[in-house]
């Protein structure tokens, strides 16, 4: 078993490689032979390359490993060590393969066409990278190295950002240079890297007692994820380790590539949306239960509340949404206490969502419309659900069977019914209750 294991991280490890070296290289290709010989600047660092090129005769590749020195020197202390080395390989190689392309000739000197190849060829590169958890530096490495200073920030944004003024210098130092249409690729990408991988862990509560077995499972960024099993299984334990409430004993846990170790708790947690079946509520106003503490202006706080089908009952208290609740939330029912820990999250707008039983005591017409809610702003986003309840998973992307701390199955809701095994089981069995 052991060999099994330690063959599939091989294969991880080579895929991973494989993944980095073709998109950079894809992206050199874009850059080298159809953007900079037409005068079409990507943005980023490889536009200010552009500028040393025009104004020192610096080669492209060169000007943008000198600018990533002091962003890896940065990173080095602020995010993950497995990442930043991806992020030096890939800068590296980018650099390269772009000063060594530049001696070829472009297929293309018609400028519109060389955006339309340099755009599918850098998305493509992009897209590459991302799936090994790496970065080619400029201002992609730079966003994530603001991101662990501030996580209100997104990667797409932050590329914008600096994109942006890059765009301004060239027009201003050069006024054929334009944008190629990449960067809109790029971004778009970018904006959605965030994923939960699970490699080989083991935790007990004490040292002699595990409660979780090498469980290795990995959440993609927009997948739905649930757990399900029986009381004990360790469902809420994973959520609980995903949050970081606890240090596993062996293993990994890589939030968006970065080991979870190597994160800052409070940046952490406030990427993390969770949704308990008793959520706490403050004696404070509704607003200030929603807020918590955020800087959420009333607009979004009006925005949250609506997609959490709470405003029927909010409005219908003396004071509204400025009503003080009592400690513990003891002056609503449990469903509308569920409601107001909906709006917070969709107030927070949080990378992660994680929803512990989140819709066992709401009725049906406001759980479904929760449930759209929950799609809507997921779809970019991990998901994580839990519930005894299986008739609220089953639509989800996959399904993780555990039983006494091991997975013993996963896949979607069709392909496990269908094999007739311990999730099958379960299922017939709450369908069968329900007739």
């Amino acid at each position: 078993m052991l060999f099994i294991k330690n063959k599939l991280n091989f294969r991880k490890g080579i895929f991973n490689a494989i993944c980095l070296i073709s998109g950079t290289l894809l992206m050199a290709c874009s850059t080298a032979m159809f953007l900079l010989p037409n005068q079409l600047s990507t943005g980023g660092f490889s536009g200010i390359g552009t500028i040393a090129y025009y104004f020192f005769n610096i080669p492209v590749g060169t000007a943008m490993l000198v600018l990533n020195l002091p962003l890896f020197f940065i990173a080095f202390f602020r995010i993950g060590k497995r990442f930043l080395f991806k992020s030096i390989v890939g800068t590296i190689l980018l650099s390269v393969f772009i000063d060594v392309l530049e001696n070829f000739n472009p297929v293309t000197n018609d400028r519109f066409l060389a955006c339309i190849y340099g755009g599918i060829l850098t998305g493509i590169g992009t897209s590459l990278i991302l799936k090994a958890n790496a970065s080619t530096g400029g201002s992609d490495l730079l966003s994530y190295v603001v991101r662990s200073y501030n996580d209100k920030f997104k990667s797409g944004d932050l590329i914008i950002f600096v994109d942006s003024i890059i765009i301004f210098l060239n027009i201003l130092f050069f006024k054929e240079i334009e944008i190629g249409l990449y960067s809109a690729i790029a971004i778009y990408l970018m904006g959605k890297m965030i994923d939960v991988v699970f490699e080989g862990v083991n935790f007990g509560y004490n040292d002699d007692k595990i409660v979780l077995h090498d469980i290795n499972m990995y959440a993609k960024p927009g997948q739905k994820v649930a757990f399900v099993g029986a009381t004990g299984a360790g469902k809420t334990t994973i959520t609980n380790l995903i949050n970081k409430f606890y240090t596993i004993q062996k293993g990994e846990i890589l939030i968006d590539g970065v080991n979870i170790n190597d994160i800052n708790l409070a940046d952490l947690r406030k990427n993390i949306g969770t949704i308990l079946q008793d959520p706490f509520i403050f004696a404070k106003s509704i607003k200030e239960n929603i807020k918590l503490f955020n800087n959420i202006d009333d607009e979004k706080i009006d925005e949250s509340i609506k997609l959490a089908s709470a405003e029927s009952f909010i409005n219908k208290l003396e004071n509204g949404i400025d009503e003080i609740a009592k400690e513990r939330g003891n002056s609503f029912s449990a469903g509308e206490k569920q409601l107001l820990a909906f709006a917070r999250i969709f107030a927070l707008n949080p990378s992660i969502f994680i929803l512990d039983e989140a819709t066992a005591n709401i009725d049906t017409t406001t759980e479904q419309l929760i449930q759209n809610a929950v799609d809507k702003l997921s779809s970019d986003k991990t998901s994580i659900f839990i519930a005894h309840r299986l008739a609220t998973i089953v639509n989800v992307d996959k399904i993780i069977v555990l039983n006494k701390g091991e997975i013993i199955e996963q896949g979607n809701h069709n392909e496990l019914v269908k094999s007739g095994g311990y999730y099958s089981s379960l299922y017939n069995a709450y369908y069968n209750s329900l007739v």
